[in-house]
């Protein structure tokens, strides 16, 4: 959602700074900072923050919000791209391949019915095309530290068909 939330920033800042080689306005600053706060608003979000930078120096950066330095929150899909790089990284150094089955990987990743199960491929996950439903991947932040993810995965998945 922040991402979303970054590109009309950008494309604001870069038709201002096309225009002109002067720091942001307080116009634009003043329209920034109604613009962040009234997504934060809308998307309900507790905190964002933004940068805008030049090939030289920070230009913006402002923190909308109430959040504290040791408050988490769940990053959703920002996770992707760290995650699909790291894969590749893995695949480049030959210690998996994305077009294997996800099964020879992690042994709990099994469907009710194996012969799907069995042709879901690490790349069909990082291009979303396995299959798997939405409502599946919204985890959840469980308060017990002994929770075991994979095994609520696993379970989880068997009742796929």
């Amino acid at each position: 959602m922040r991402i979303i939330l970054l590109l009309p920033i950008l494309f604001i800042f870069t038709s201002i700074s096309s225009q002109s080689d002067s720091p942001l306005s307080t116009n634009i600053i003043h329209e920034i900072n109604e613009f962040v706060e009234s997504k934060r608003a809308y998307y309900n979000s507790p905190s964002i923050a933004v940068a805008i930078t030049d090939e030289n120096s920070t230009v913006y950066l402002k923190h909308f919000g109430n959040a504290e330095k040791k408050d988490k929150y769940l990053i959703g899909s920002n996770t992707k791209s760290f995650t699909a790089l790291l894969v590749l990284i893995l695949q480049e150094k030959k210690k998996l391949n994305i077009n294997y089955p996800v099964h020879k990987y992690l042994k709990w990743f099994e469907y009710k019915n194996k012969n799907i199960s069995n042709k879901i491929t690490l790349k069909n996950l990082l291009q979303h095309t396995s299959g798997i439903n939405t409502a599946m991947g919204e985890t959840f932040k469980e308060s017990n530290p002994n929770f075991d993810y994979s095994k609520h995965y696993a379970e989880a998945l068997k009742k796929l068909n």
